[in-house]
């Protein structure tokens, strides 16, 4: 087995930056995107440095915190009165979201493109070359202008695109444990490093896996911008486990990134 392991979110806060810092460090992963737009994303391309065996590519960030392009340009994705993007929680509560006619009215194709421009542009400028991938973020799947746009800009620059090397490649990735809804008390019952191992079993055969998840600490920025918060801490103790890297080591699995897959 040949197994890609990826992290999404690095530089979403201080806290989330530092445990995928600590995991890319001291744990398996082997790739992960930055949120260009985040304060903390300065700090982040920072810290990878000391990580040259990580391929660091962009998430393409269009429901949290502040955007990079002209809010002027974009104003269906940001509030105008934060100037920050307008969260998906939000808007799946807008009428809009249950008619499918209408539902791409909330991420406009062209203020997608236009903002994920930006943030590529703002990737370059931190660390002085091109994401290595561009992949997508959680509306992937609700938003299909928002996955156009991203593609398009990943075109204009001329970056893979994650899911084409995935499908490229036929890489089958781990079903994830499914704590929906995305409530304190779930997320602390969930068990990510037991749940992710009992699937690397059922899928020791498959030629390429893919481990994704999204690895962090826990800081009040991001109660402020996510629901996703316990659960990310799971995520850094599954990408940390002993157990999980004994497990690698004995079934003789290599580890990849979106290096390899280009």
């Amino acid at each position: 087995m040949k197994l890609l392991v990826k992290s999404d979110d690095y530089g979403f806060t201080k806290a989330v930056t530092a445990g995928v810092y600590d995991a890319m460090k001291n744990g398996i992963i082997t790739s992960t995107g930055l949120f260009s737009n985040m304060p903390s994303a300065k700090k982040a391309v920072e810290f990878i440095q000391d990580c040259p065996h990580v391929c660091f590519g962009i998430d393409i960030n269009v429901v949290s915190g502040p955007c990079v392009s002209d809010p002027k340009k974009i104003p269906s994705l940001v509030d105008p009165q934060t100037k920050e993007f307008i969260r998906s929680t939000v808007k799946y509560k807008d009428d809009r979201f249950q008619r499918f006619s209408e539902n791409e009215a909330l991420w406009p194709l062209e203020e997608c493109y236009i903002e994920a421009c930006a943030q590529i542009e703002k990737y370059m400028e931190l660390v002085g070359k091109k994401p290595e991938y561009v992949t997508g973020h959680s509306i992937s799947t609700h938003a299909l202008n928002y996955g156009k746009a991203i593609r398009k800009a990943a075109a204009r620059y001329e970056i893979p695109f994650a899911q084409d090397l995935l499908e490229k490649y036929d890489v089958q990735r781990l079903p994830s444990l499914n704590v929906k809804p995305f409530t304190i008390e779930v997320q602390l019952q969930a068990n990510v490093e037991e749940y992710t191992l009992e699937q690397l079993k059922k899928y020791q055969d498959a030629p390429y896996v893919l481990i994704g998840g999204h690895c962090g600490f826990v800081d009040t920025d991001l109660m402020k911008y996510s629901t996703y918060t316990i659960i990310r801490a799971k995520d850094h103790q599954m990408y940390t486990s002993k157990r999980i890297m004994d497990w690698l080591k004995e079934n003789h699995v290599e580890l990849i990134s979106f290096r390899d897959l280009v």
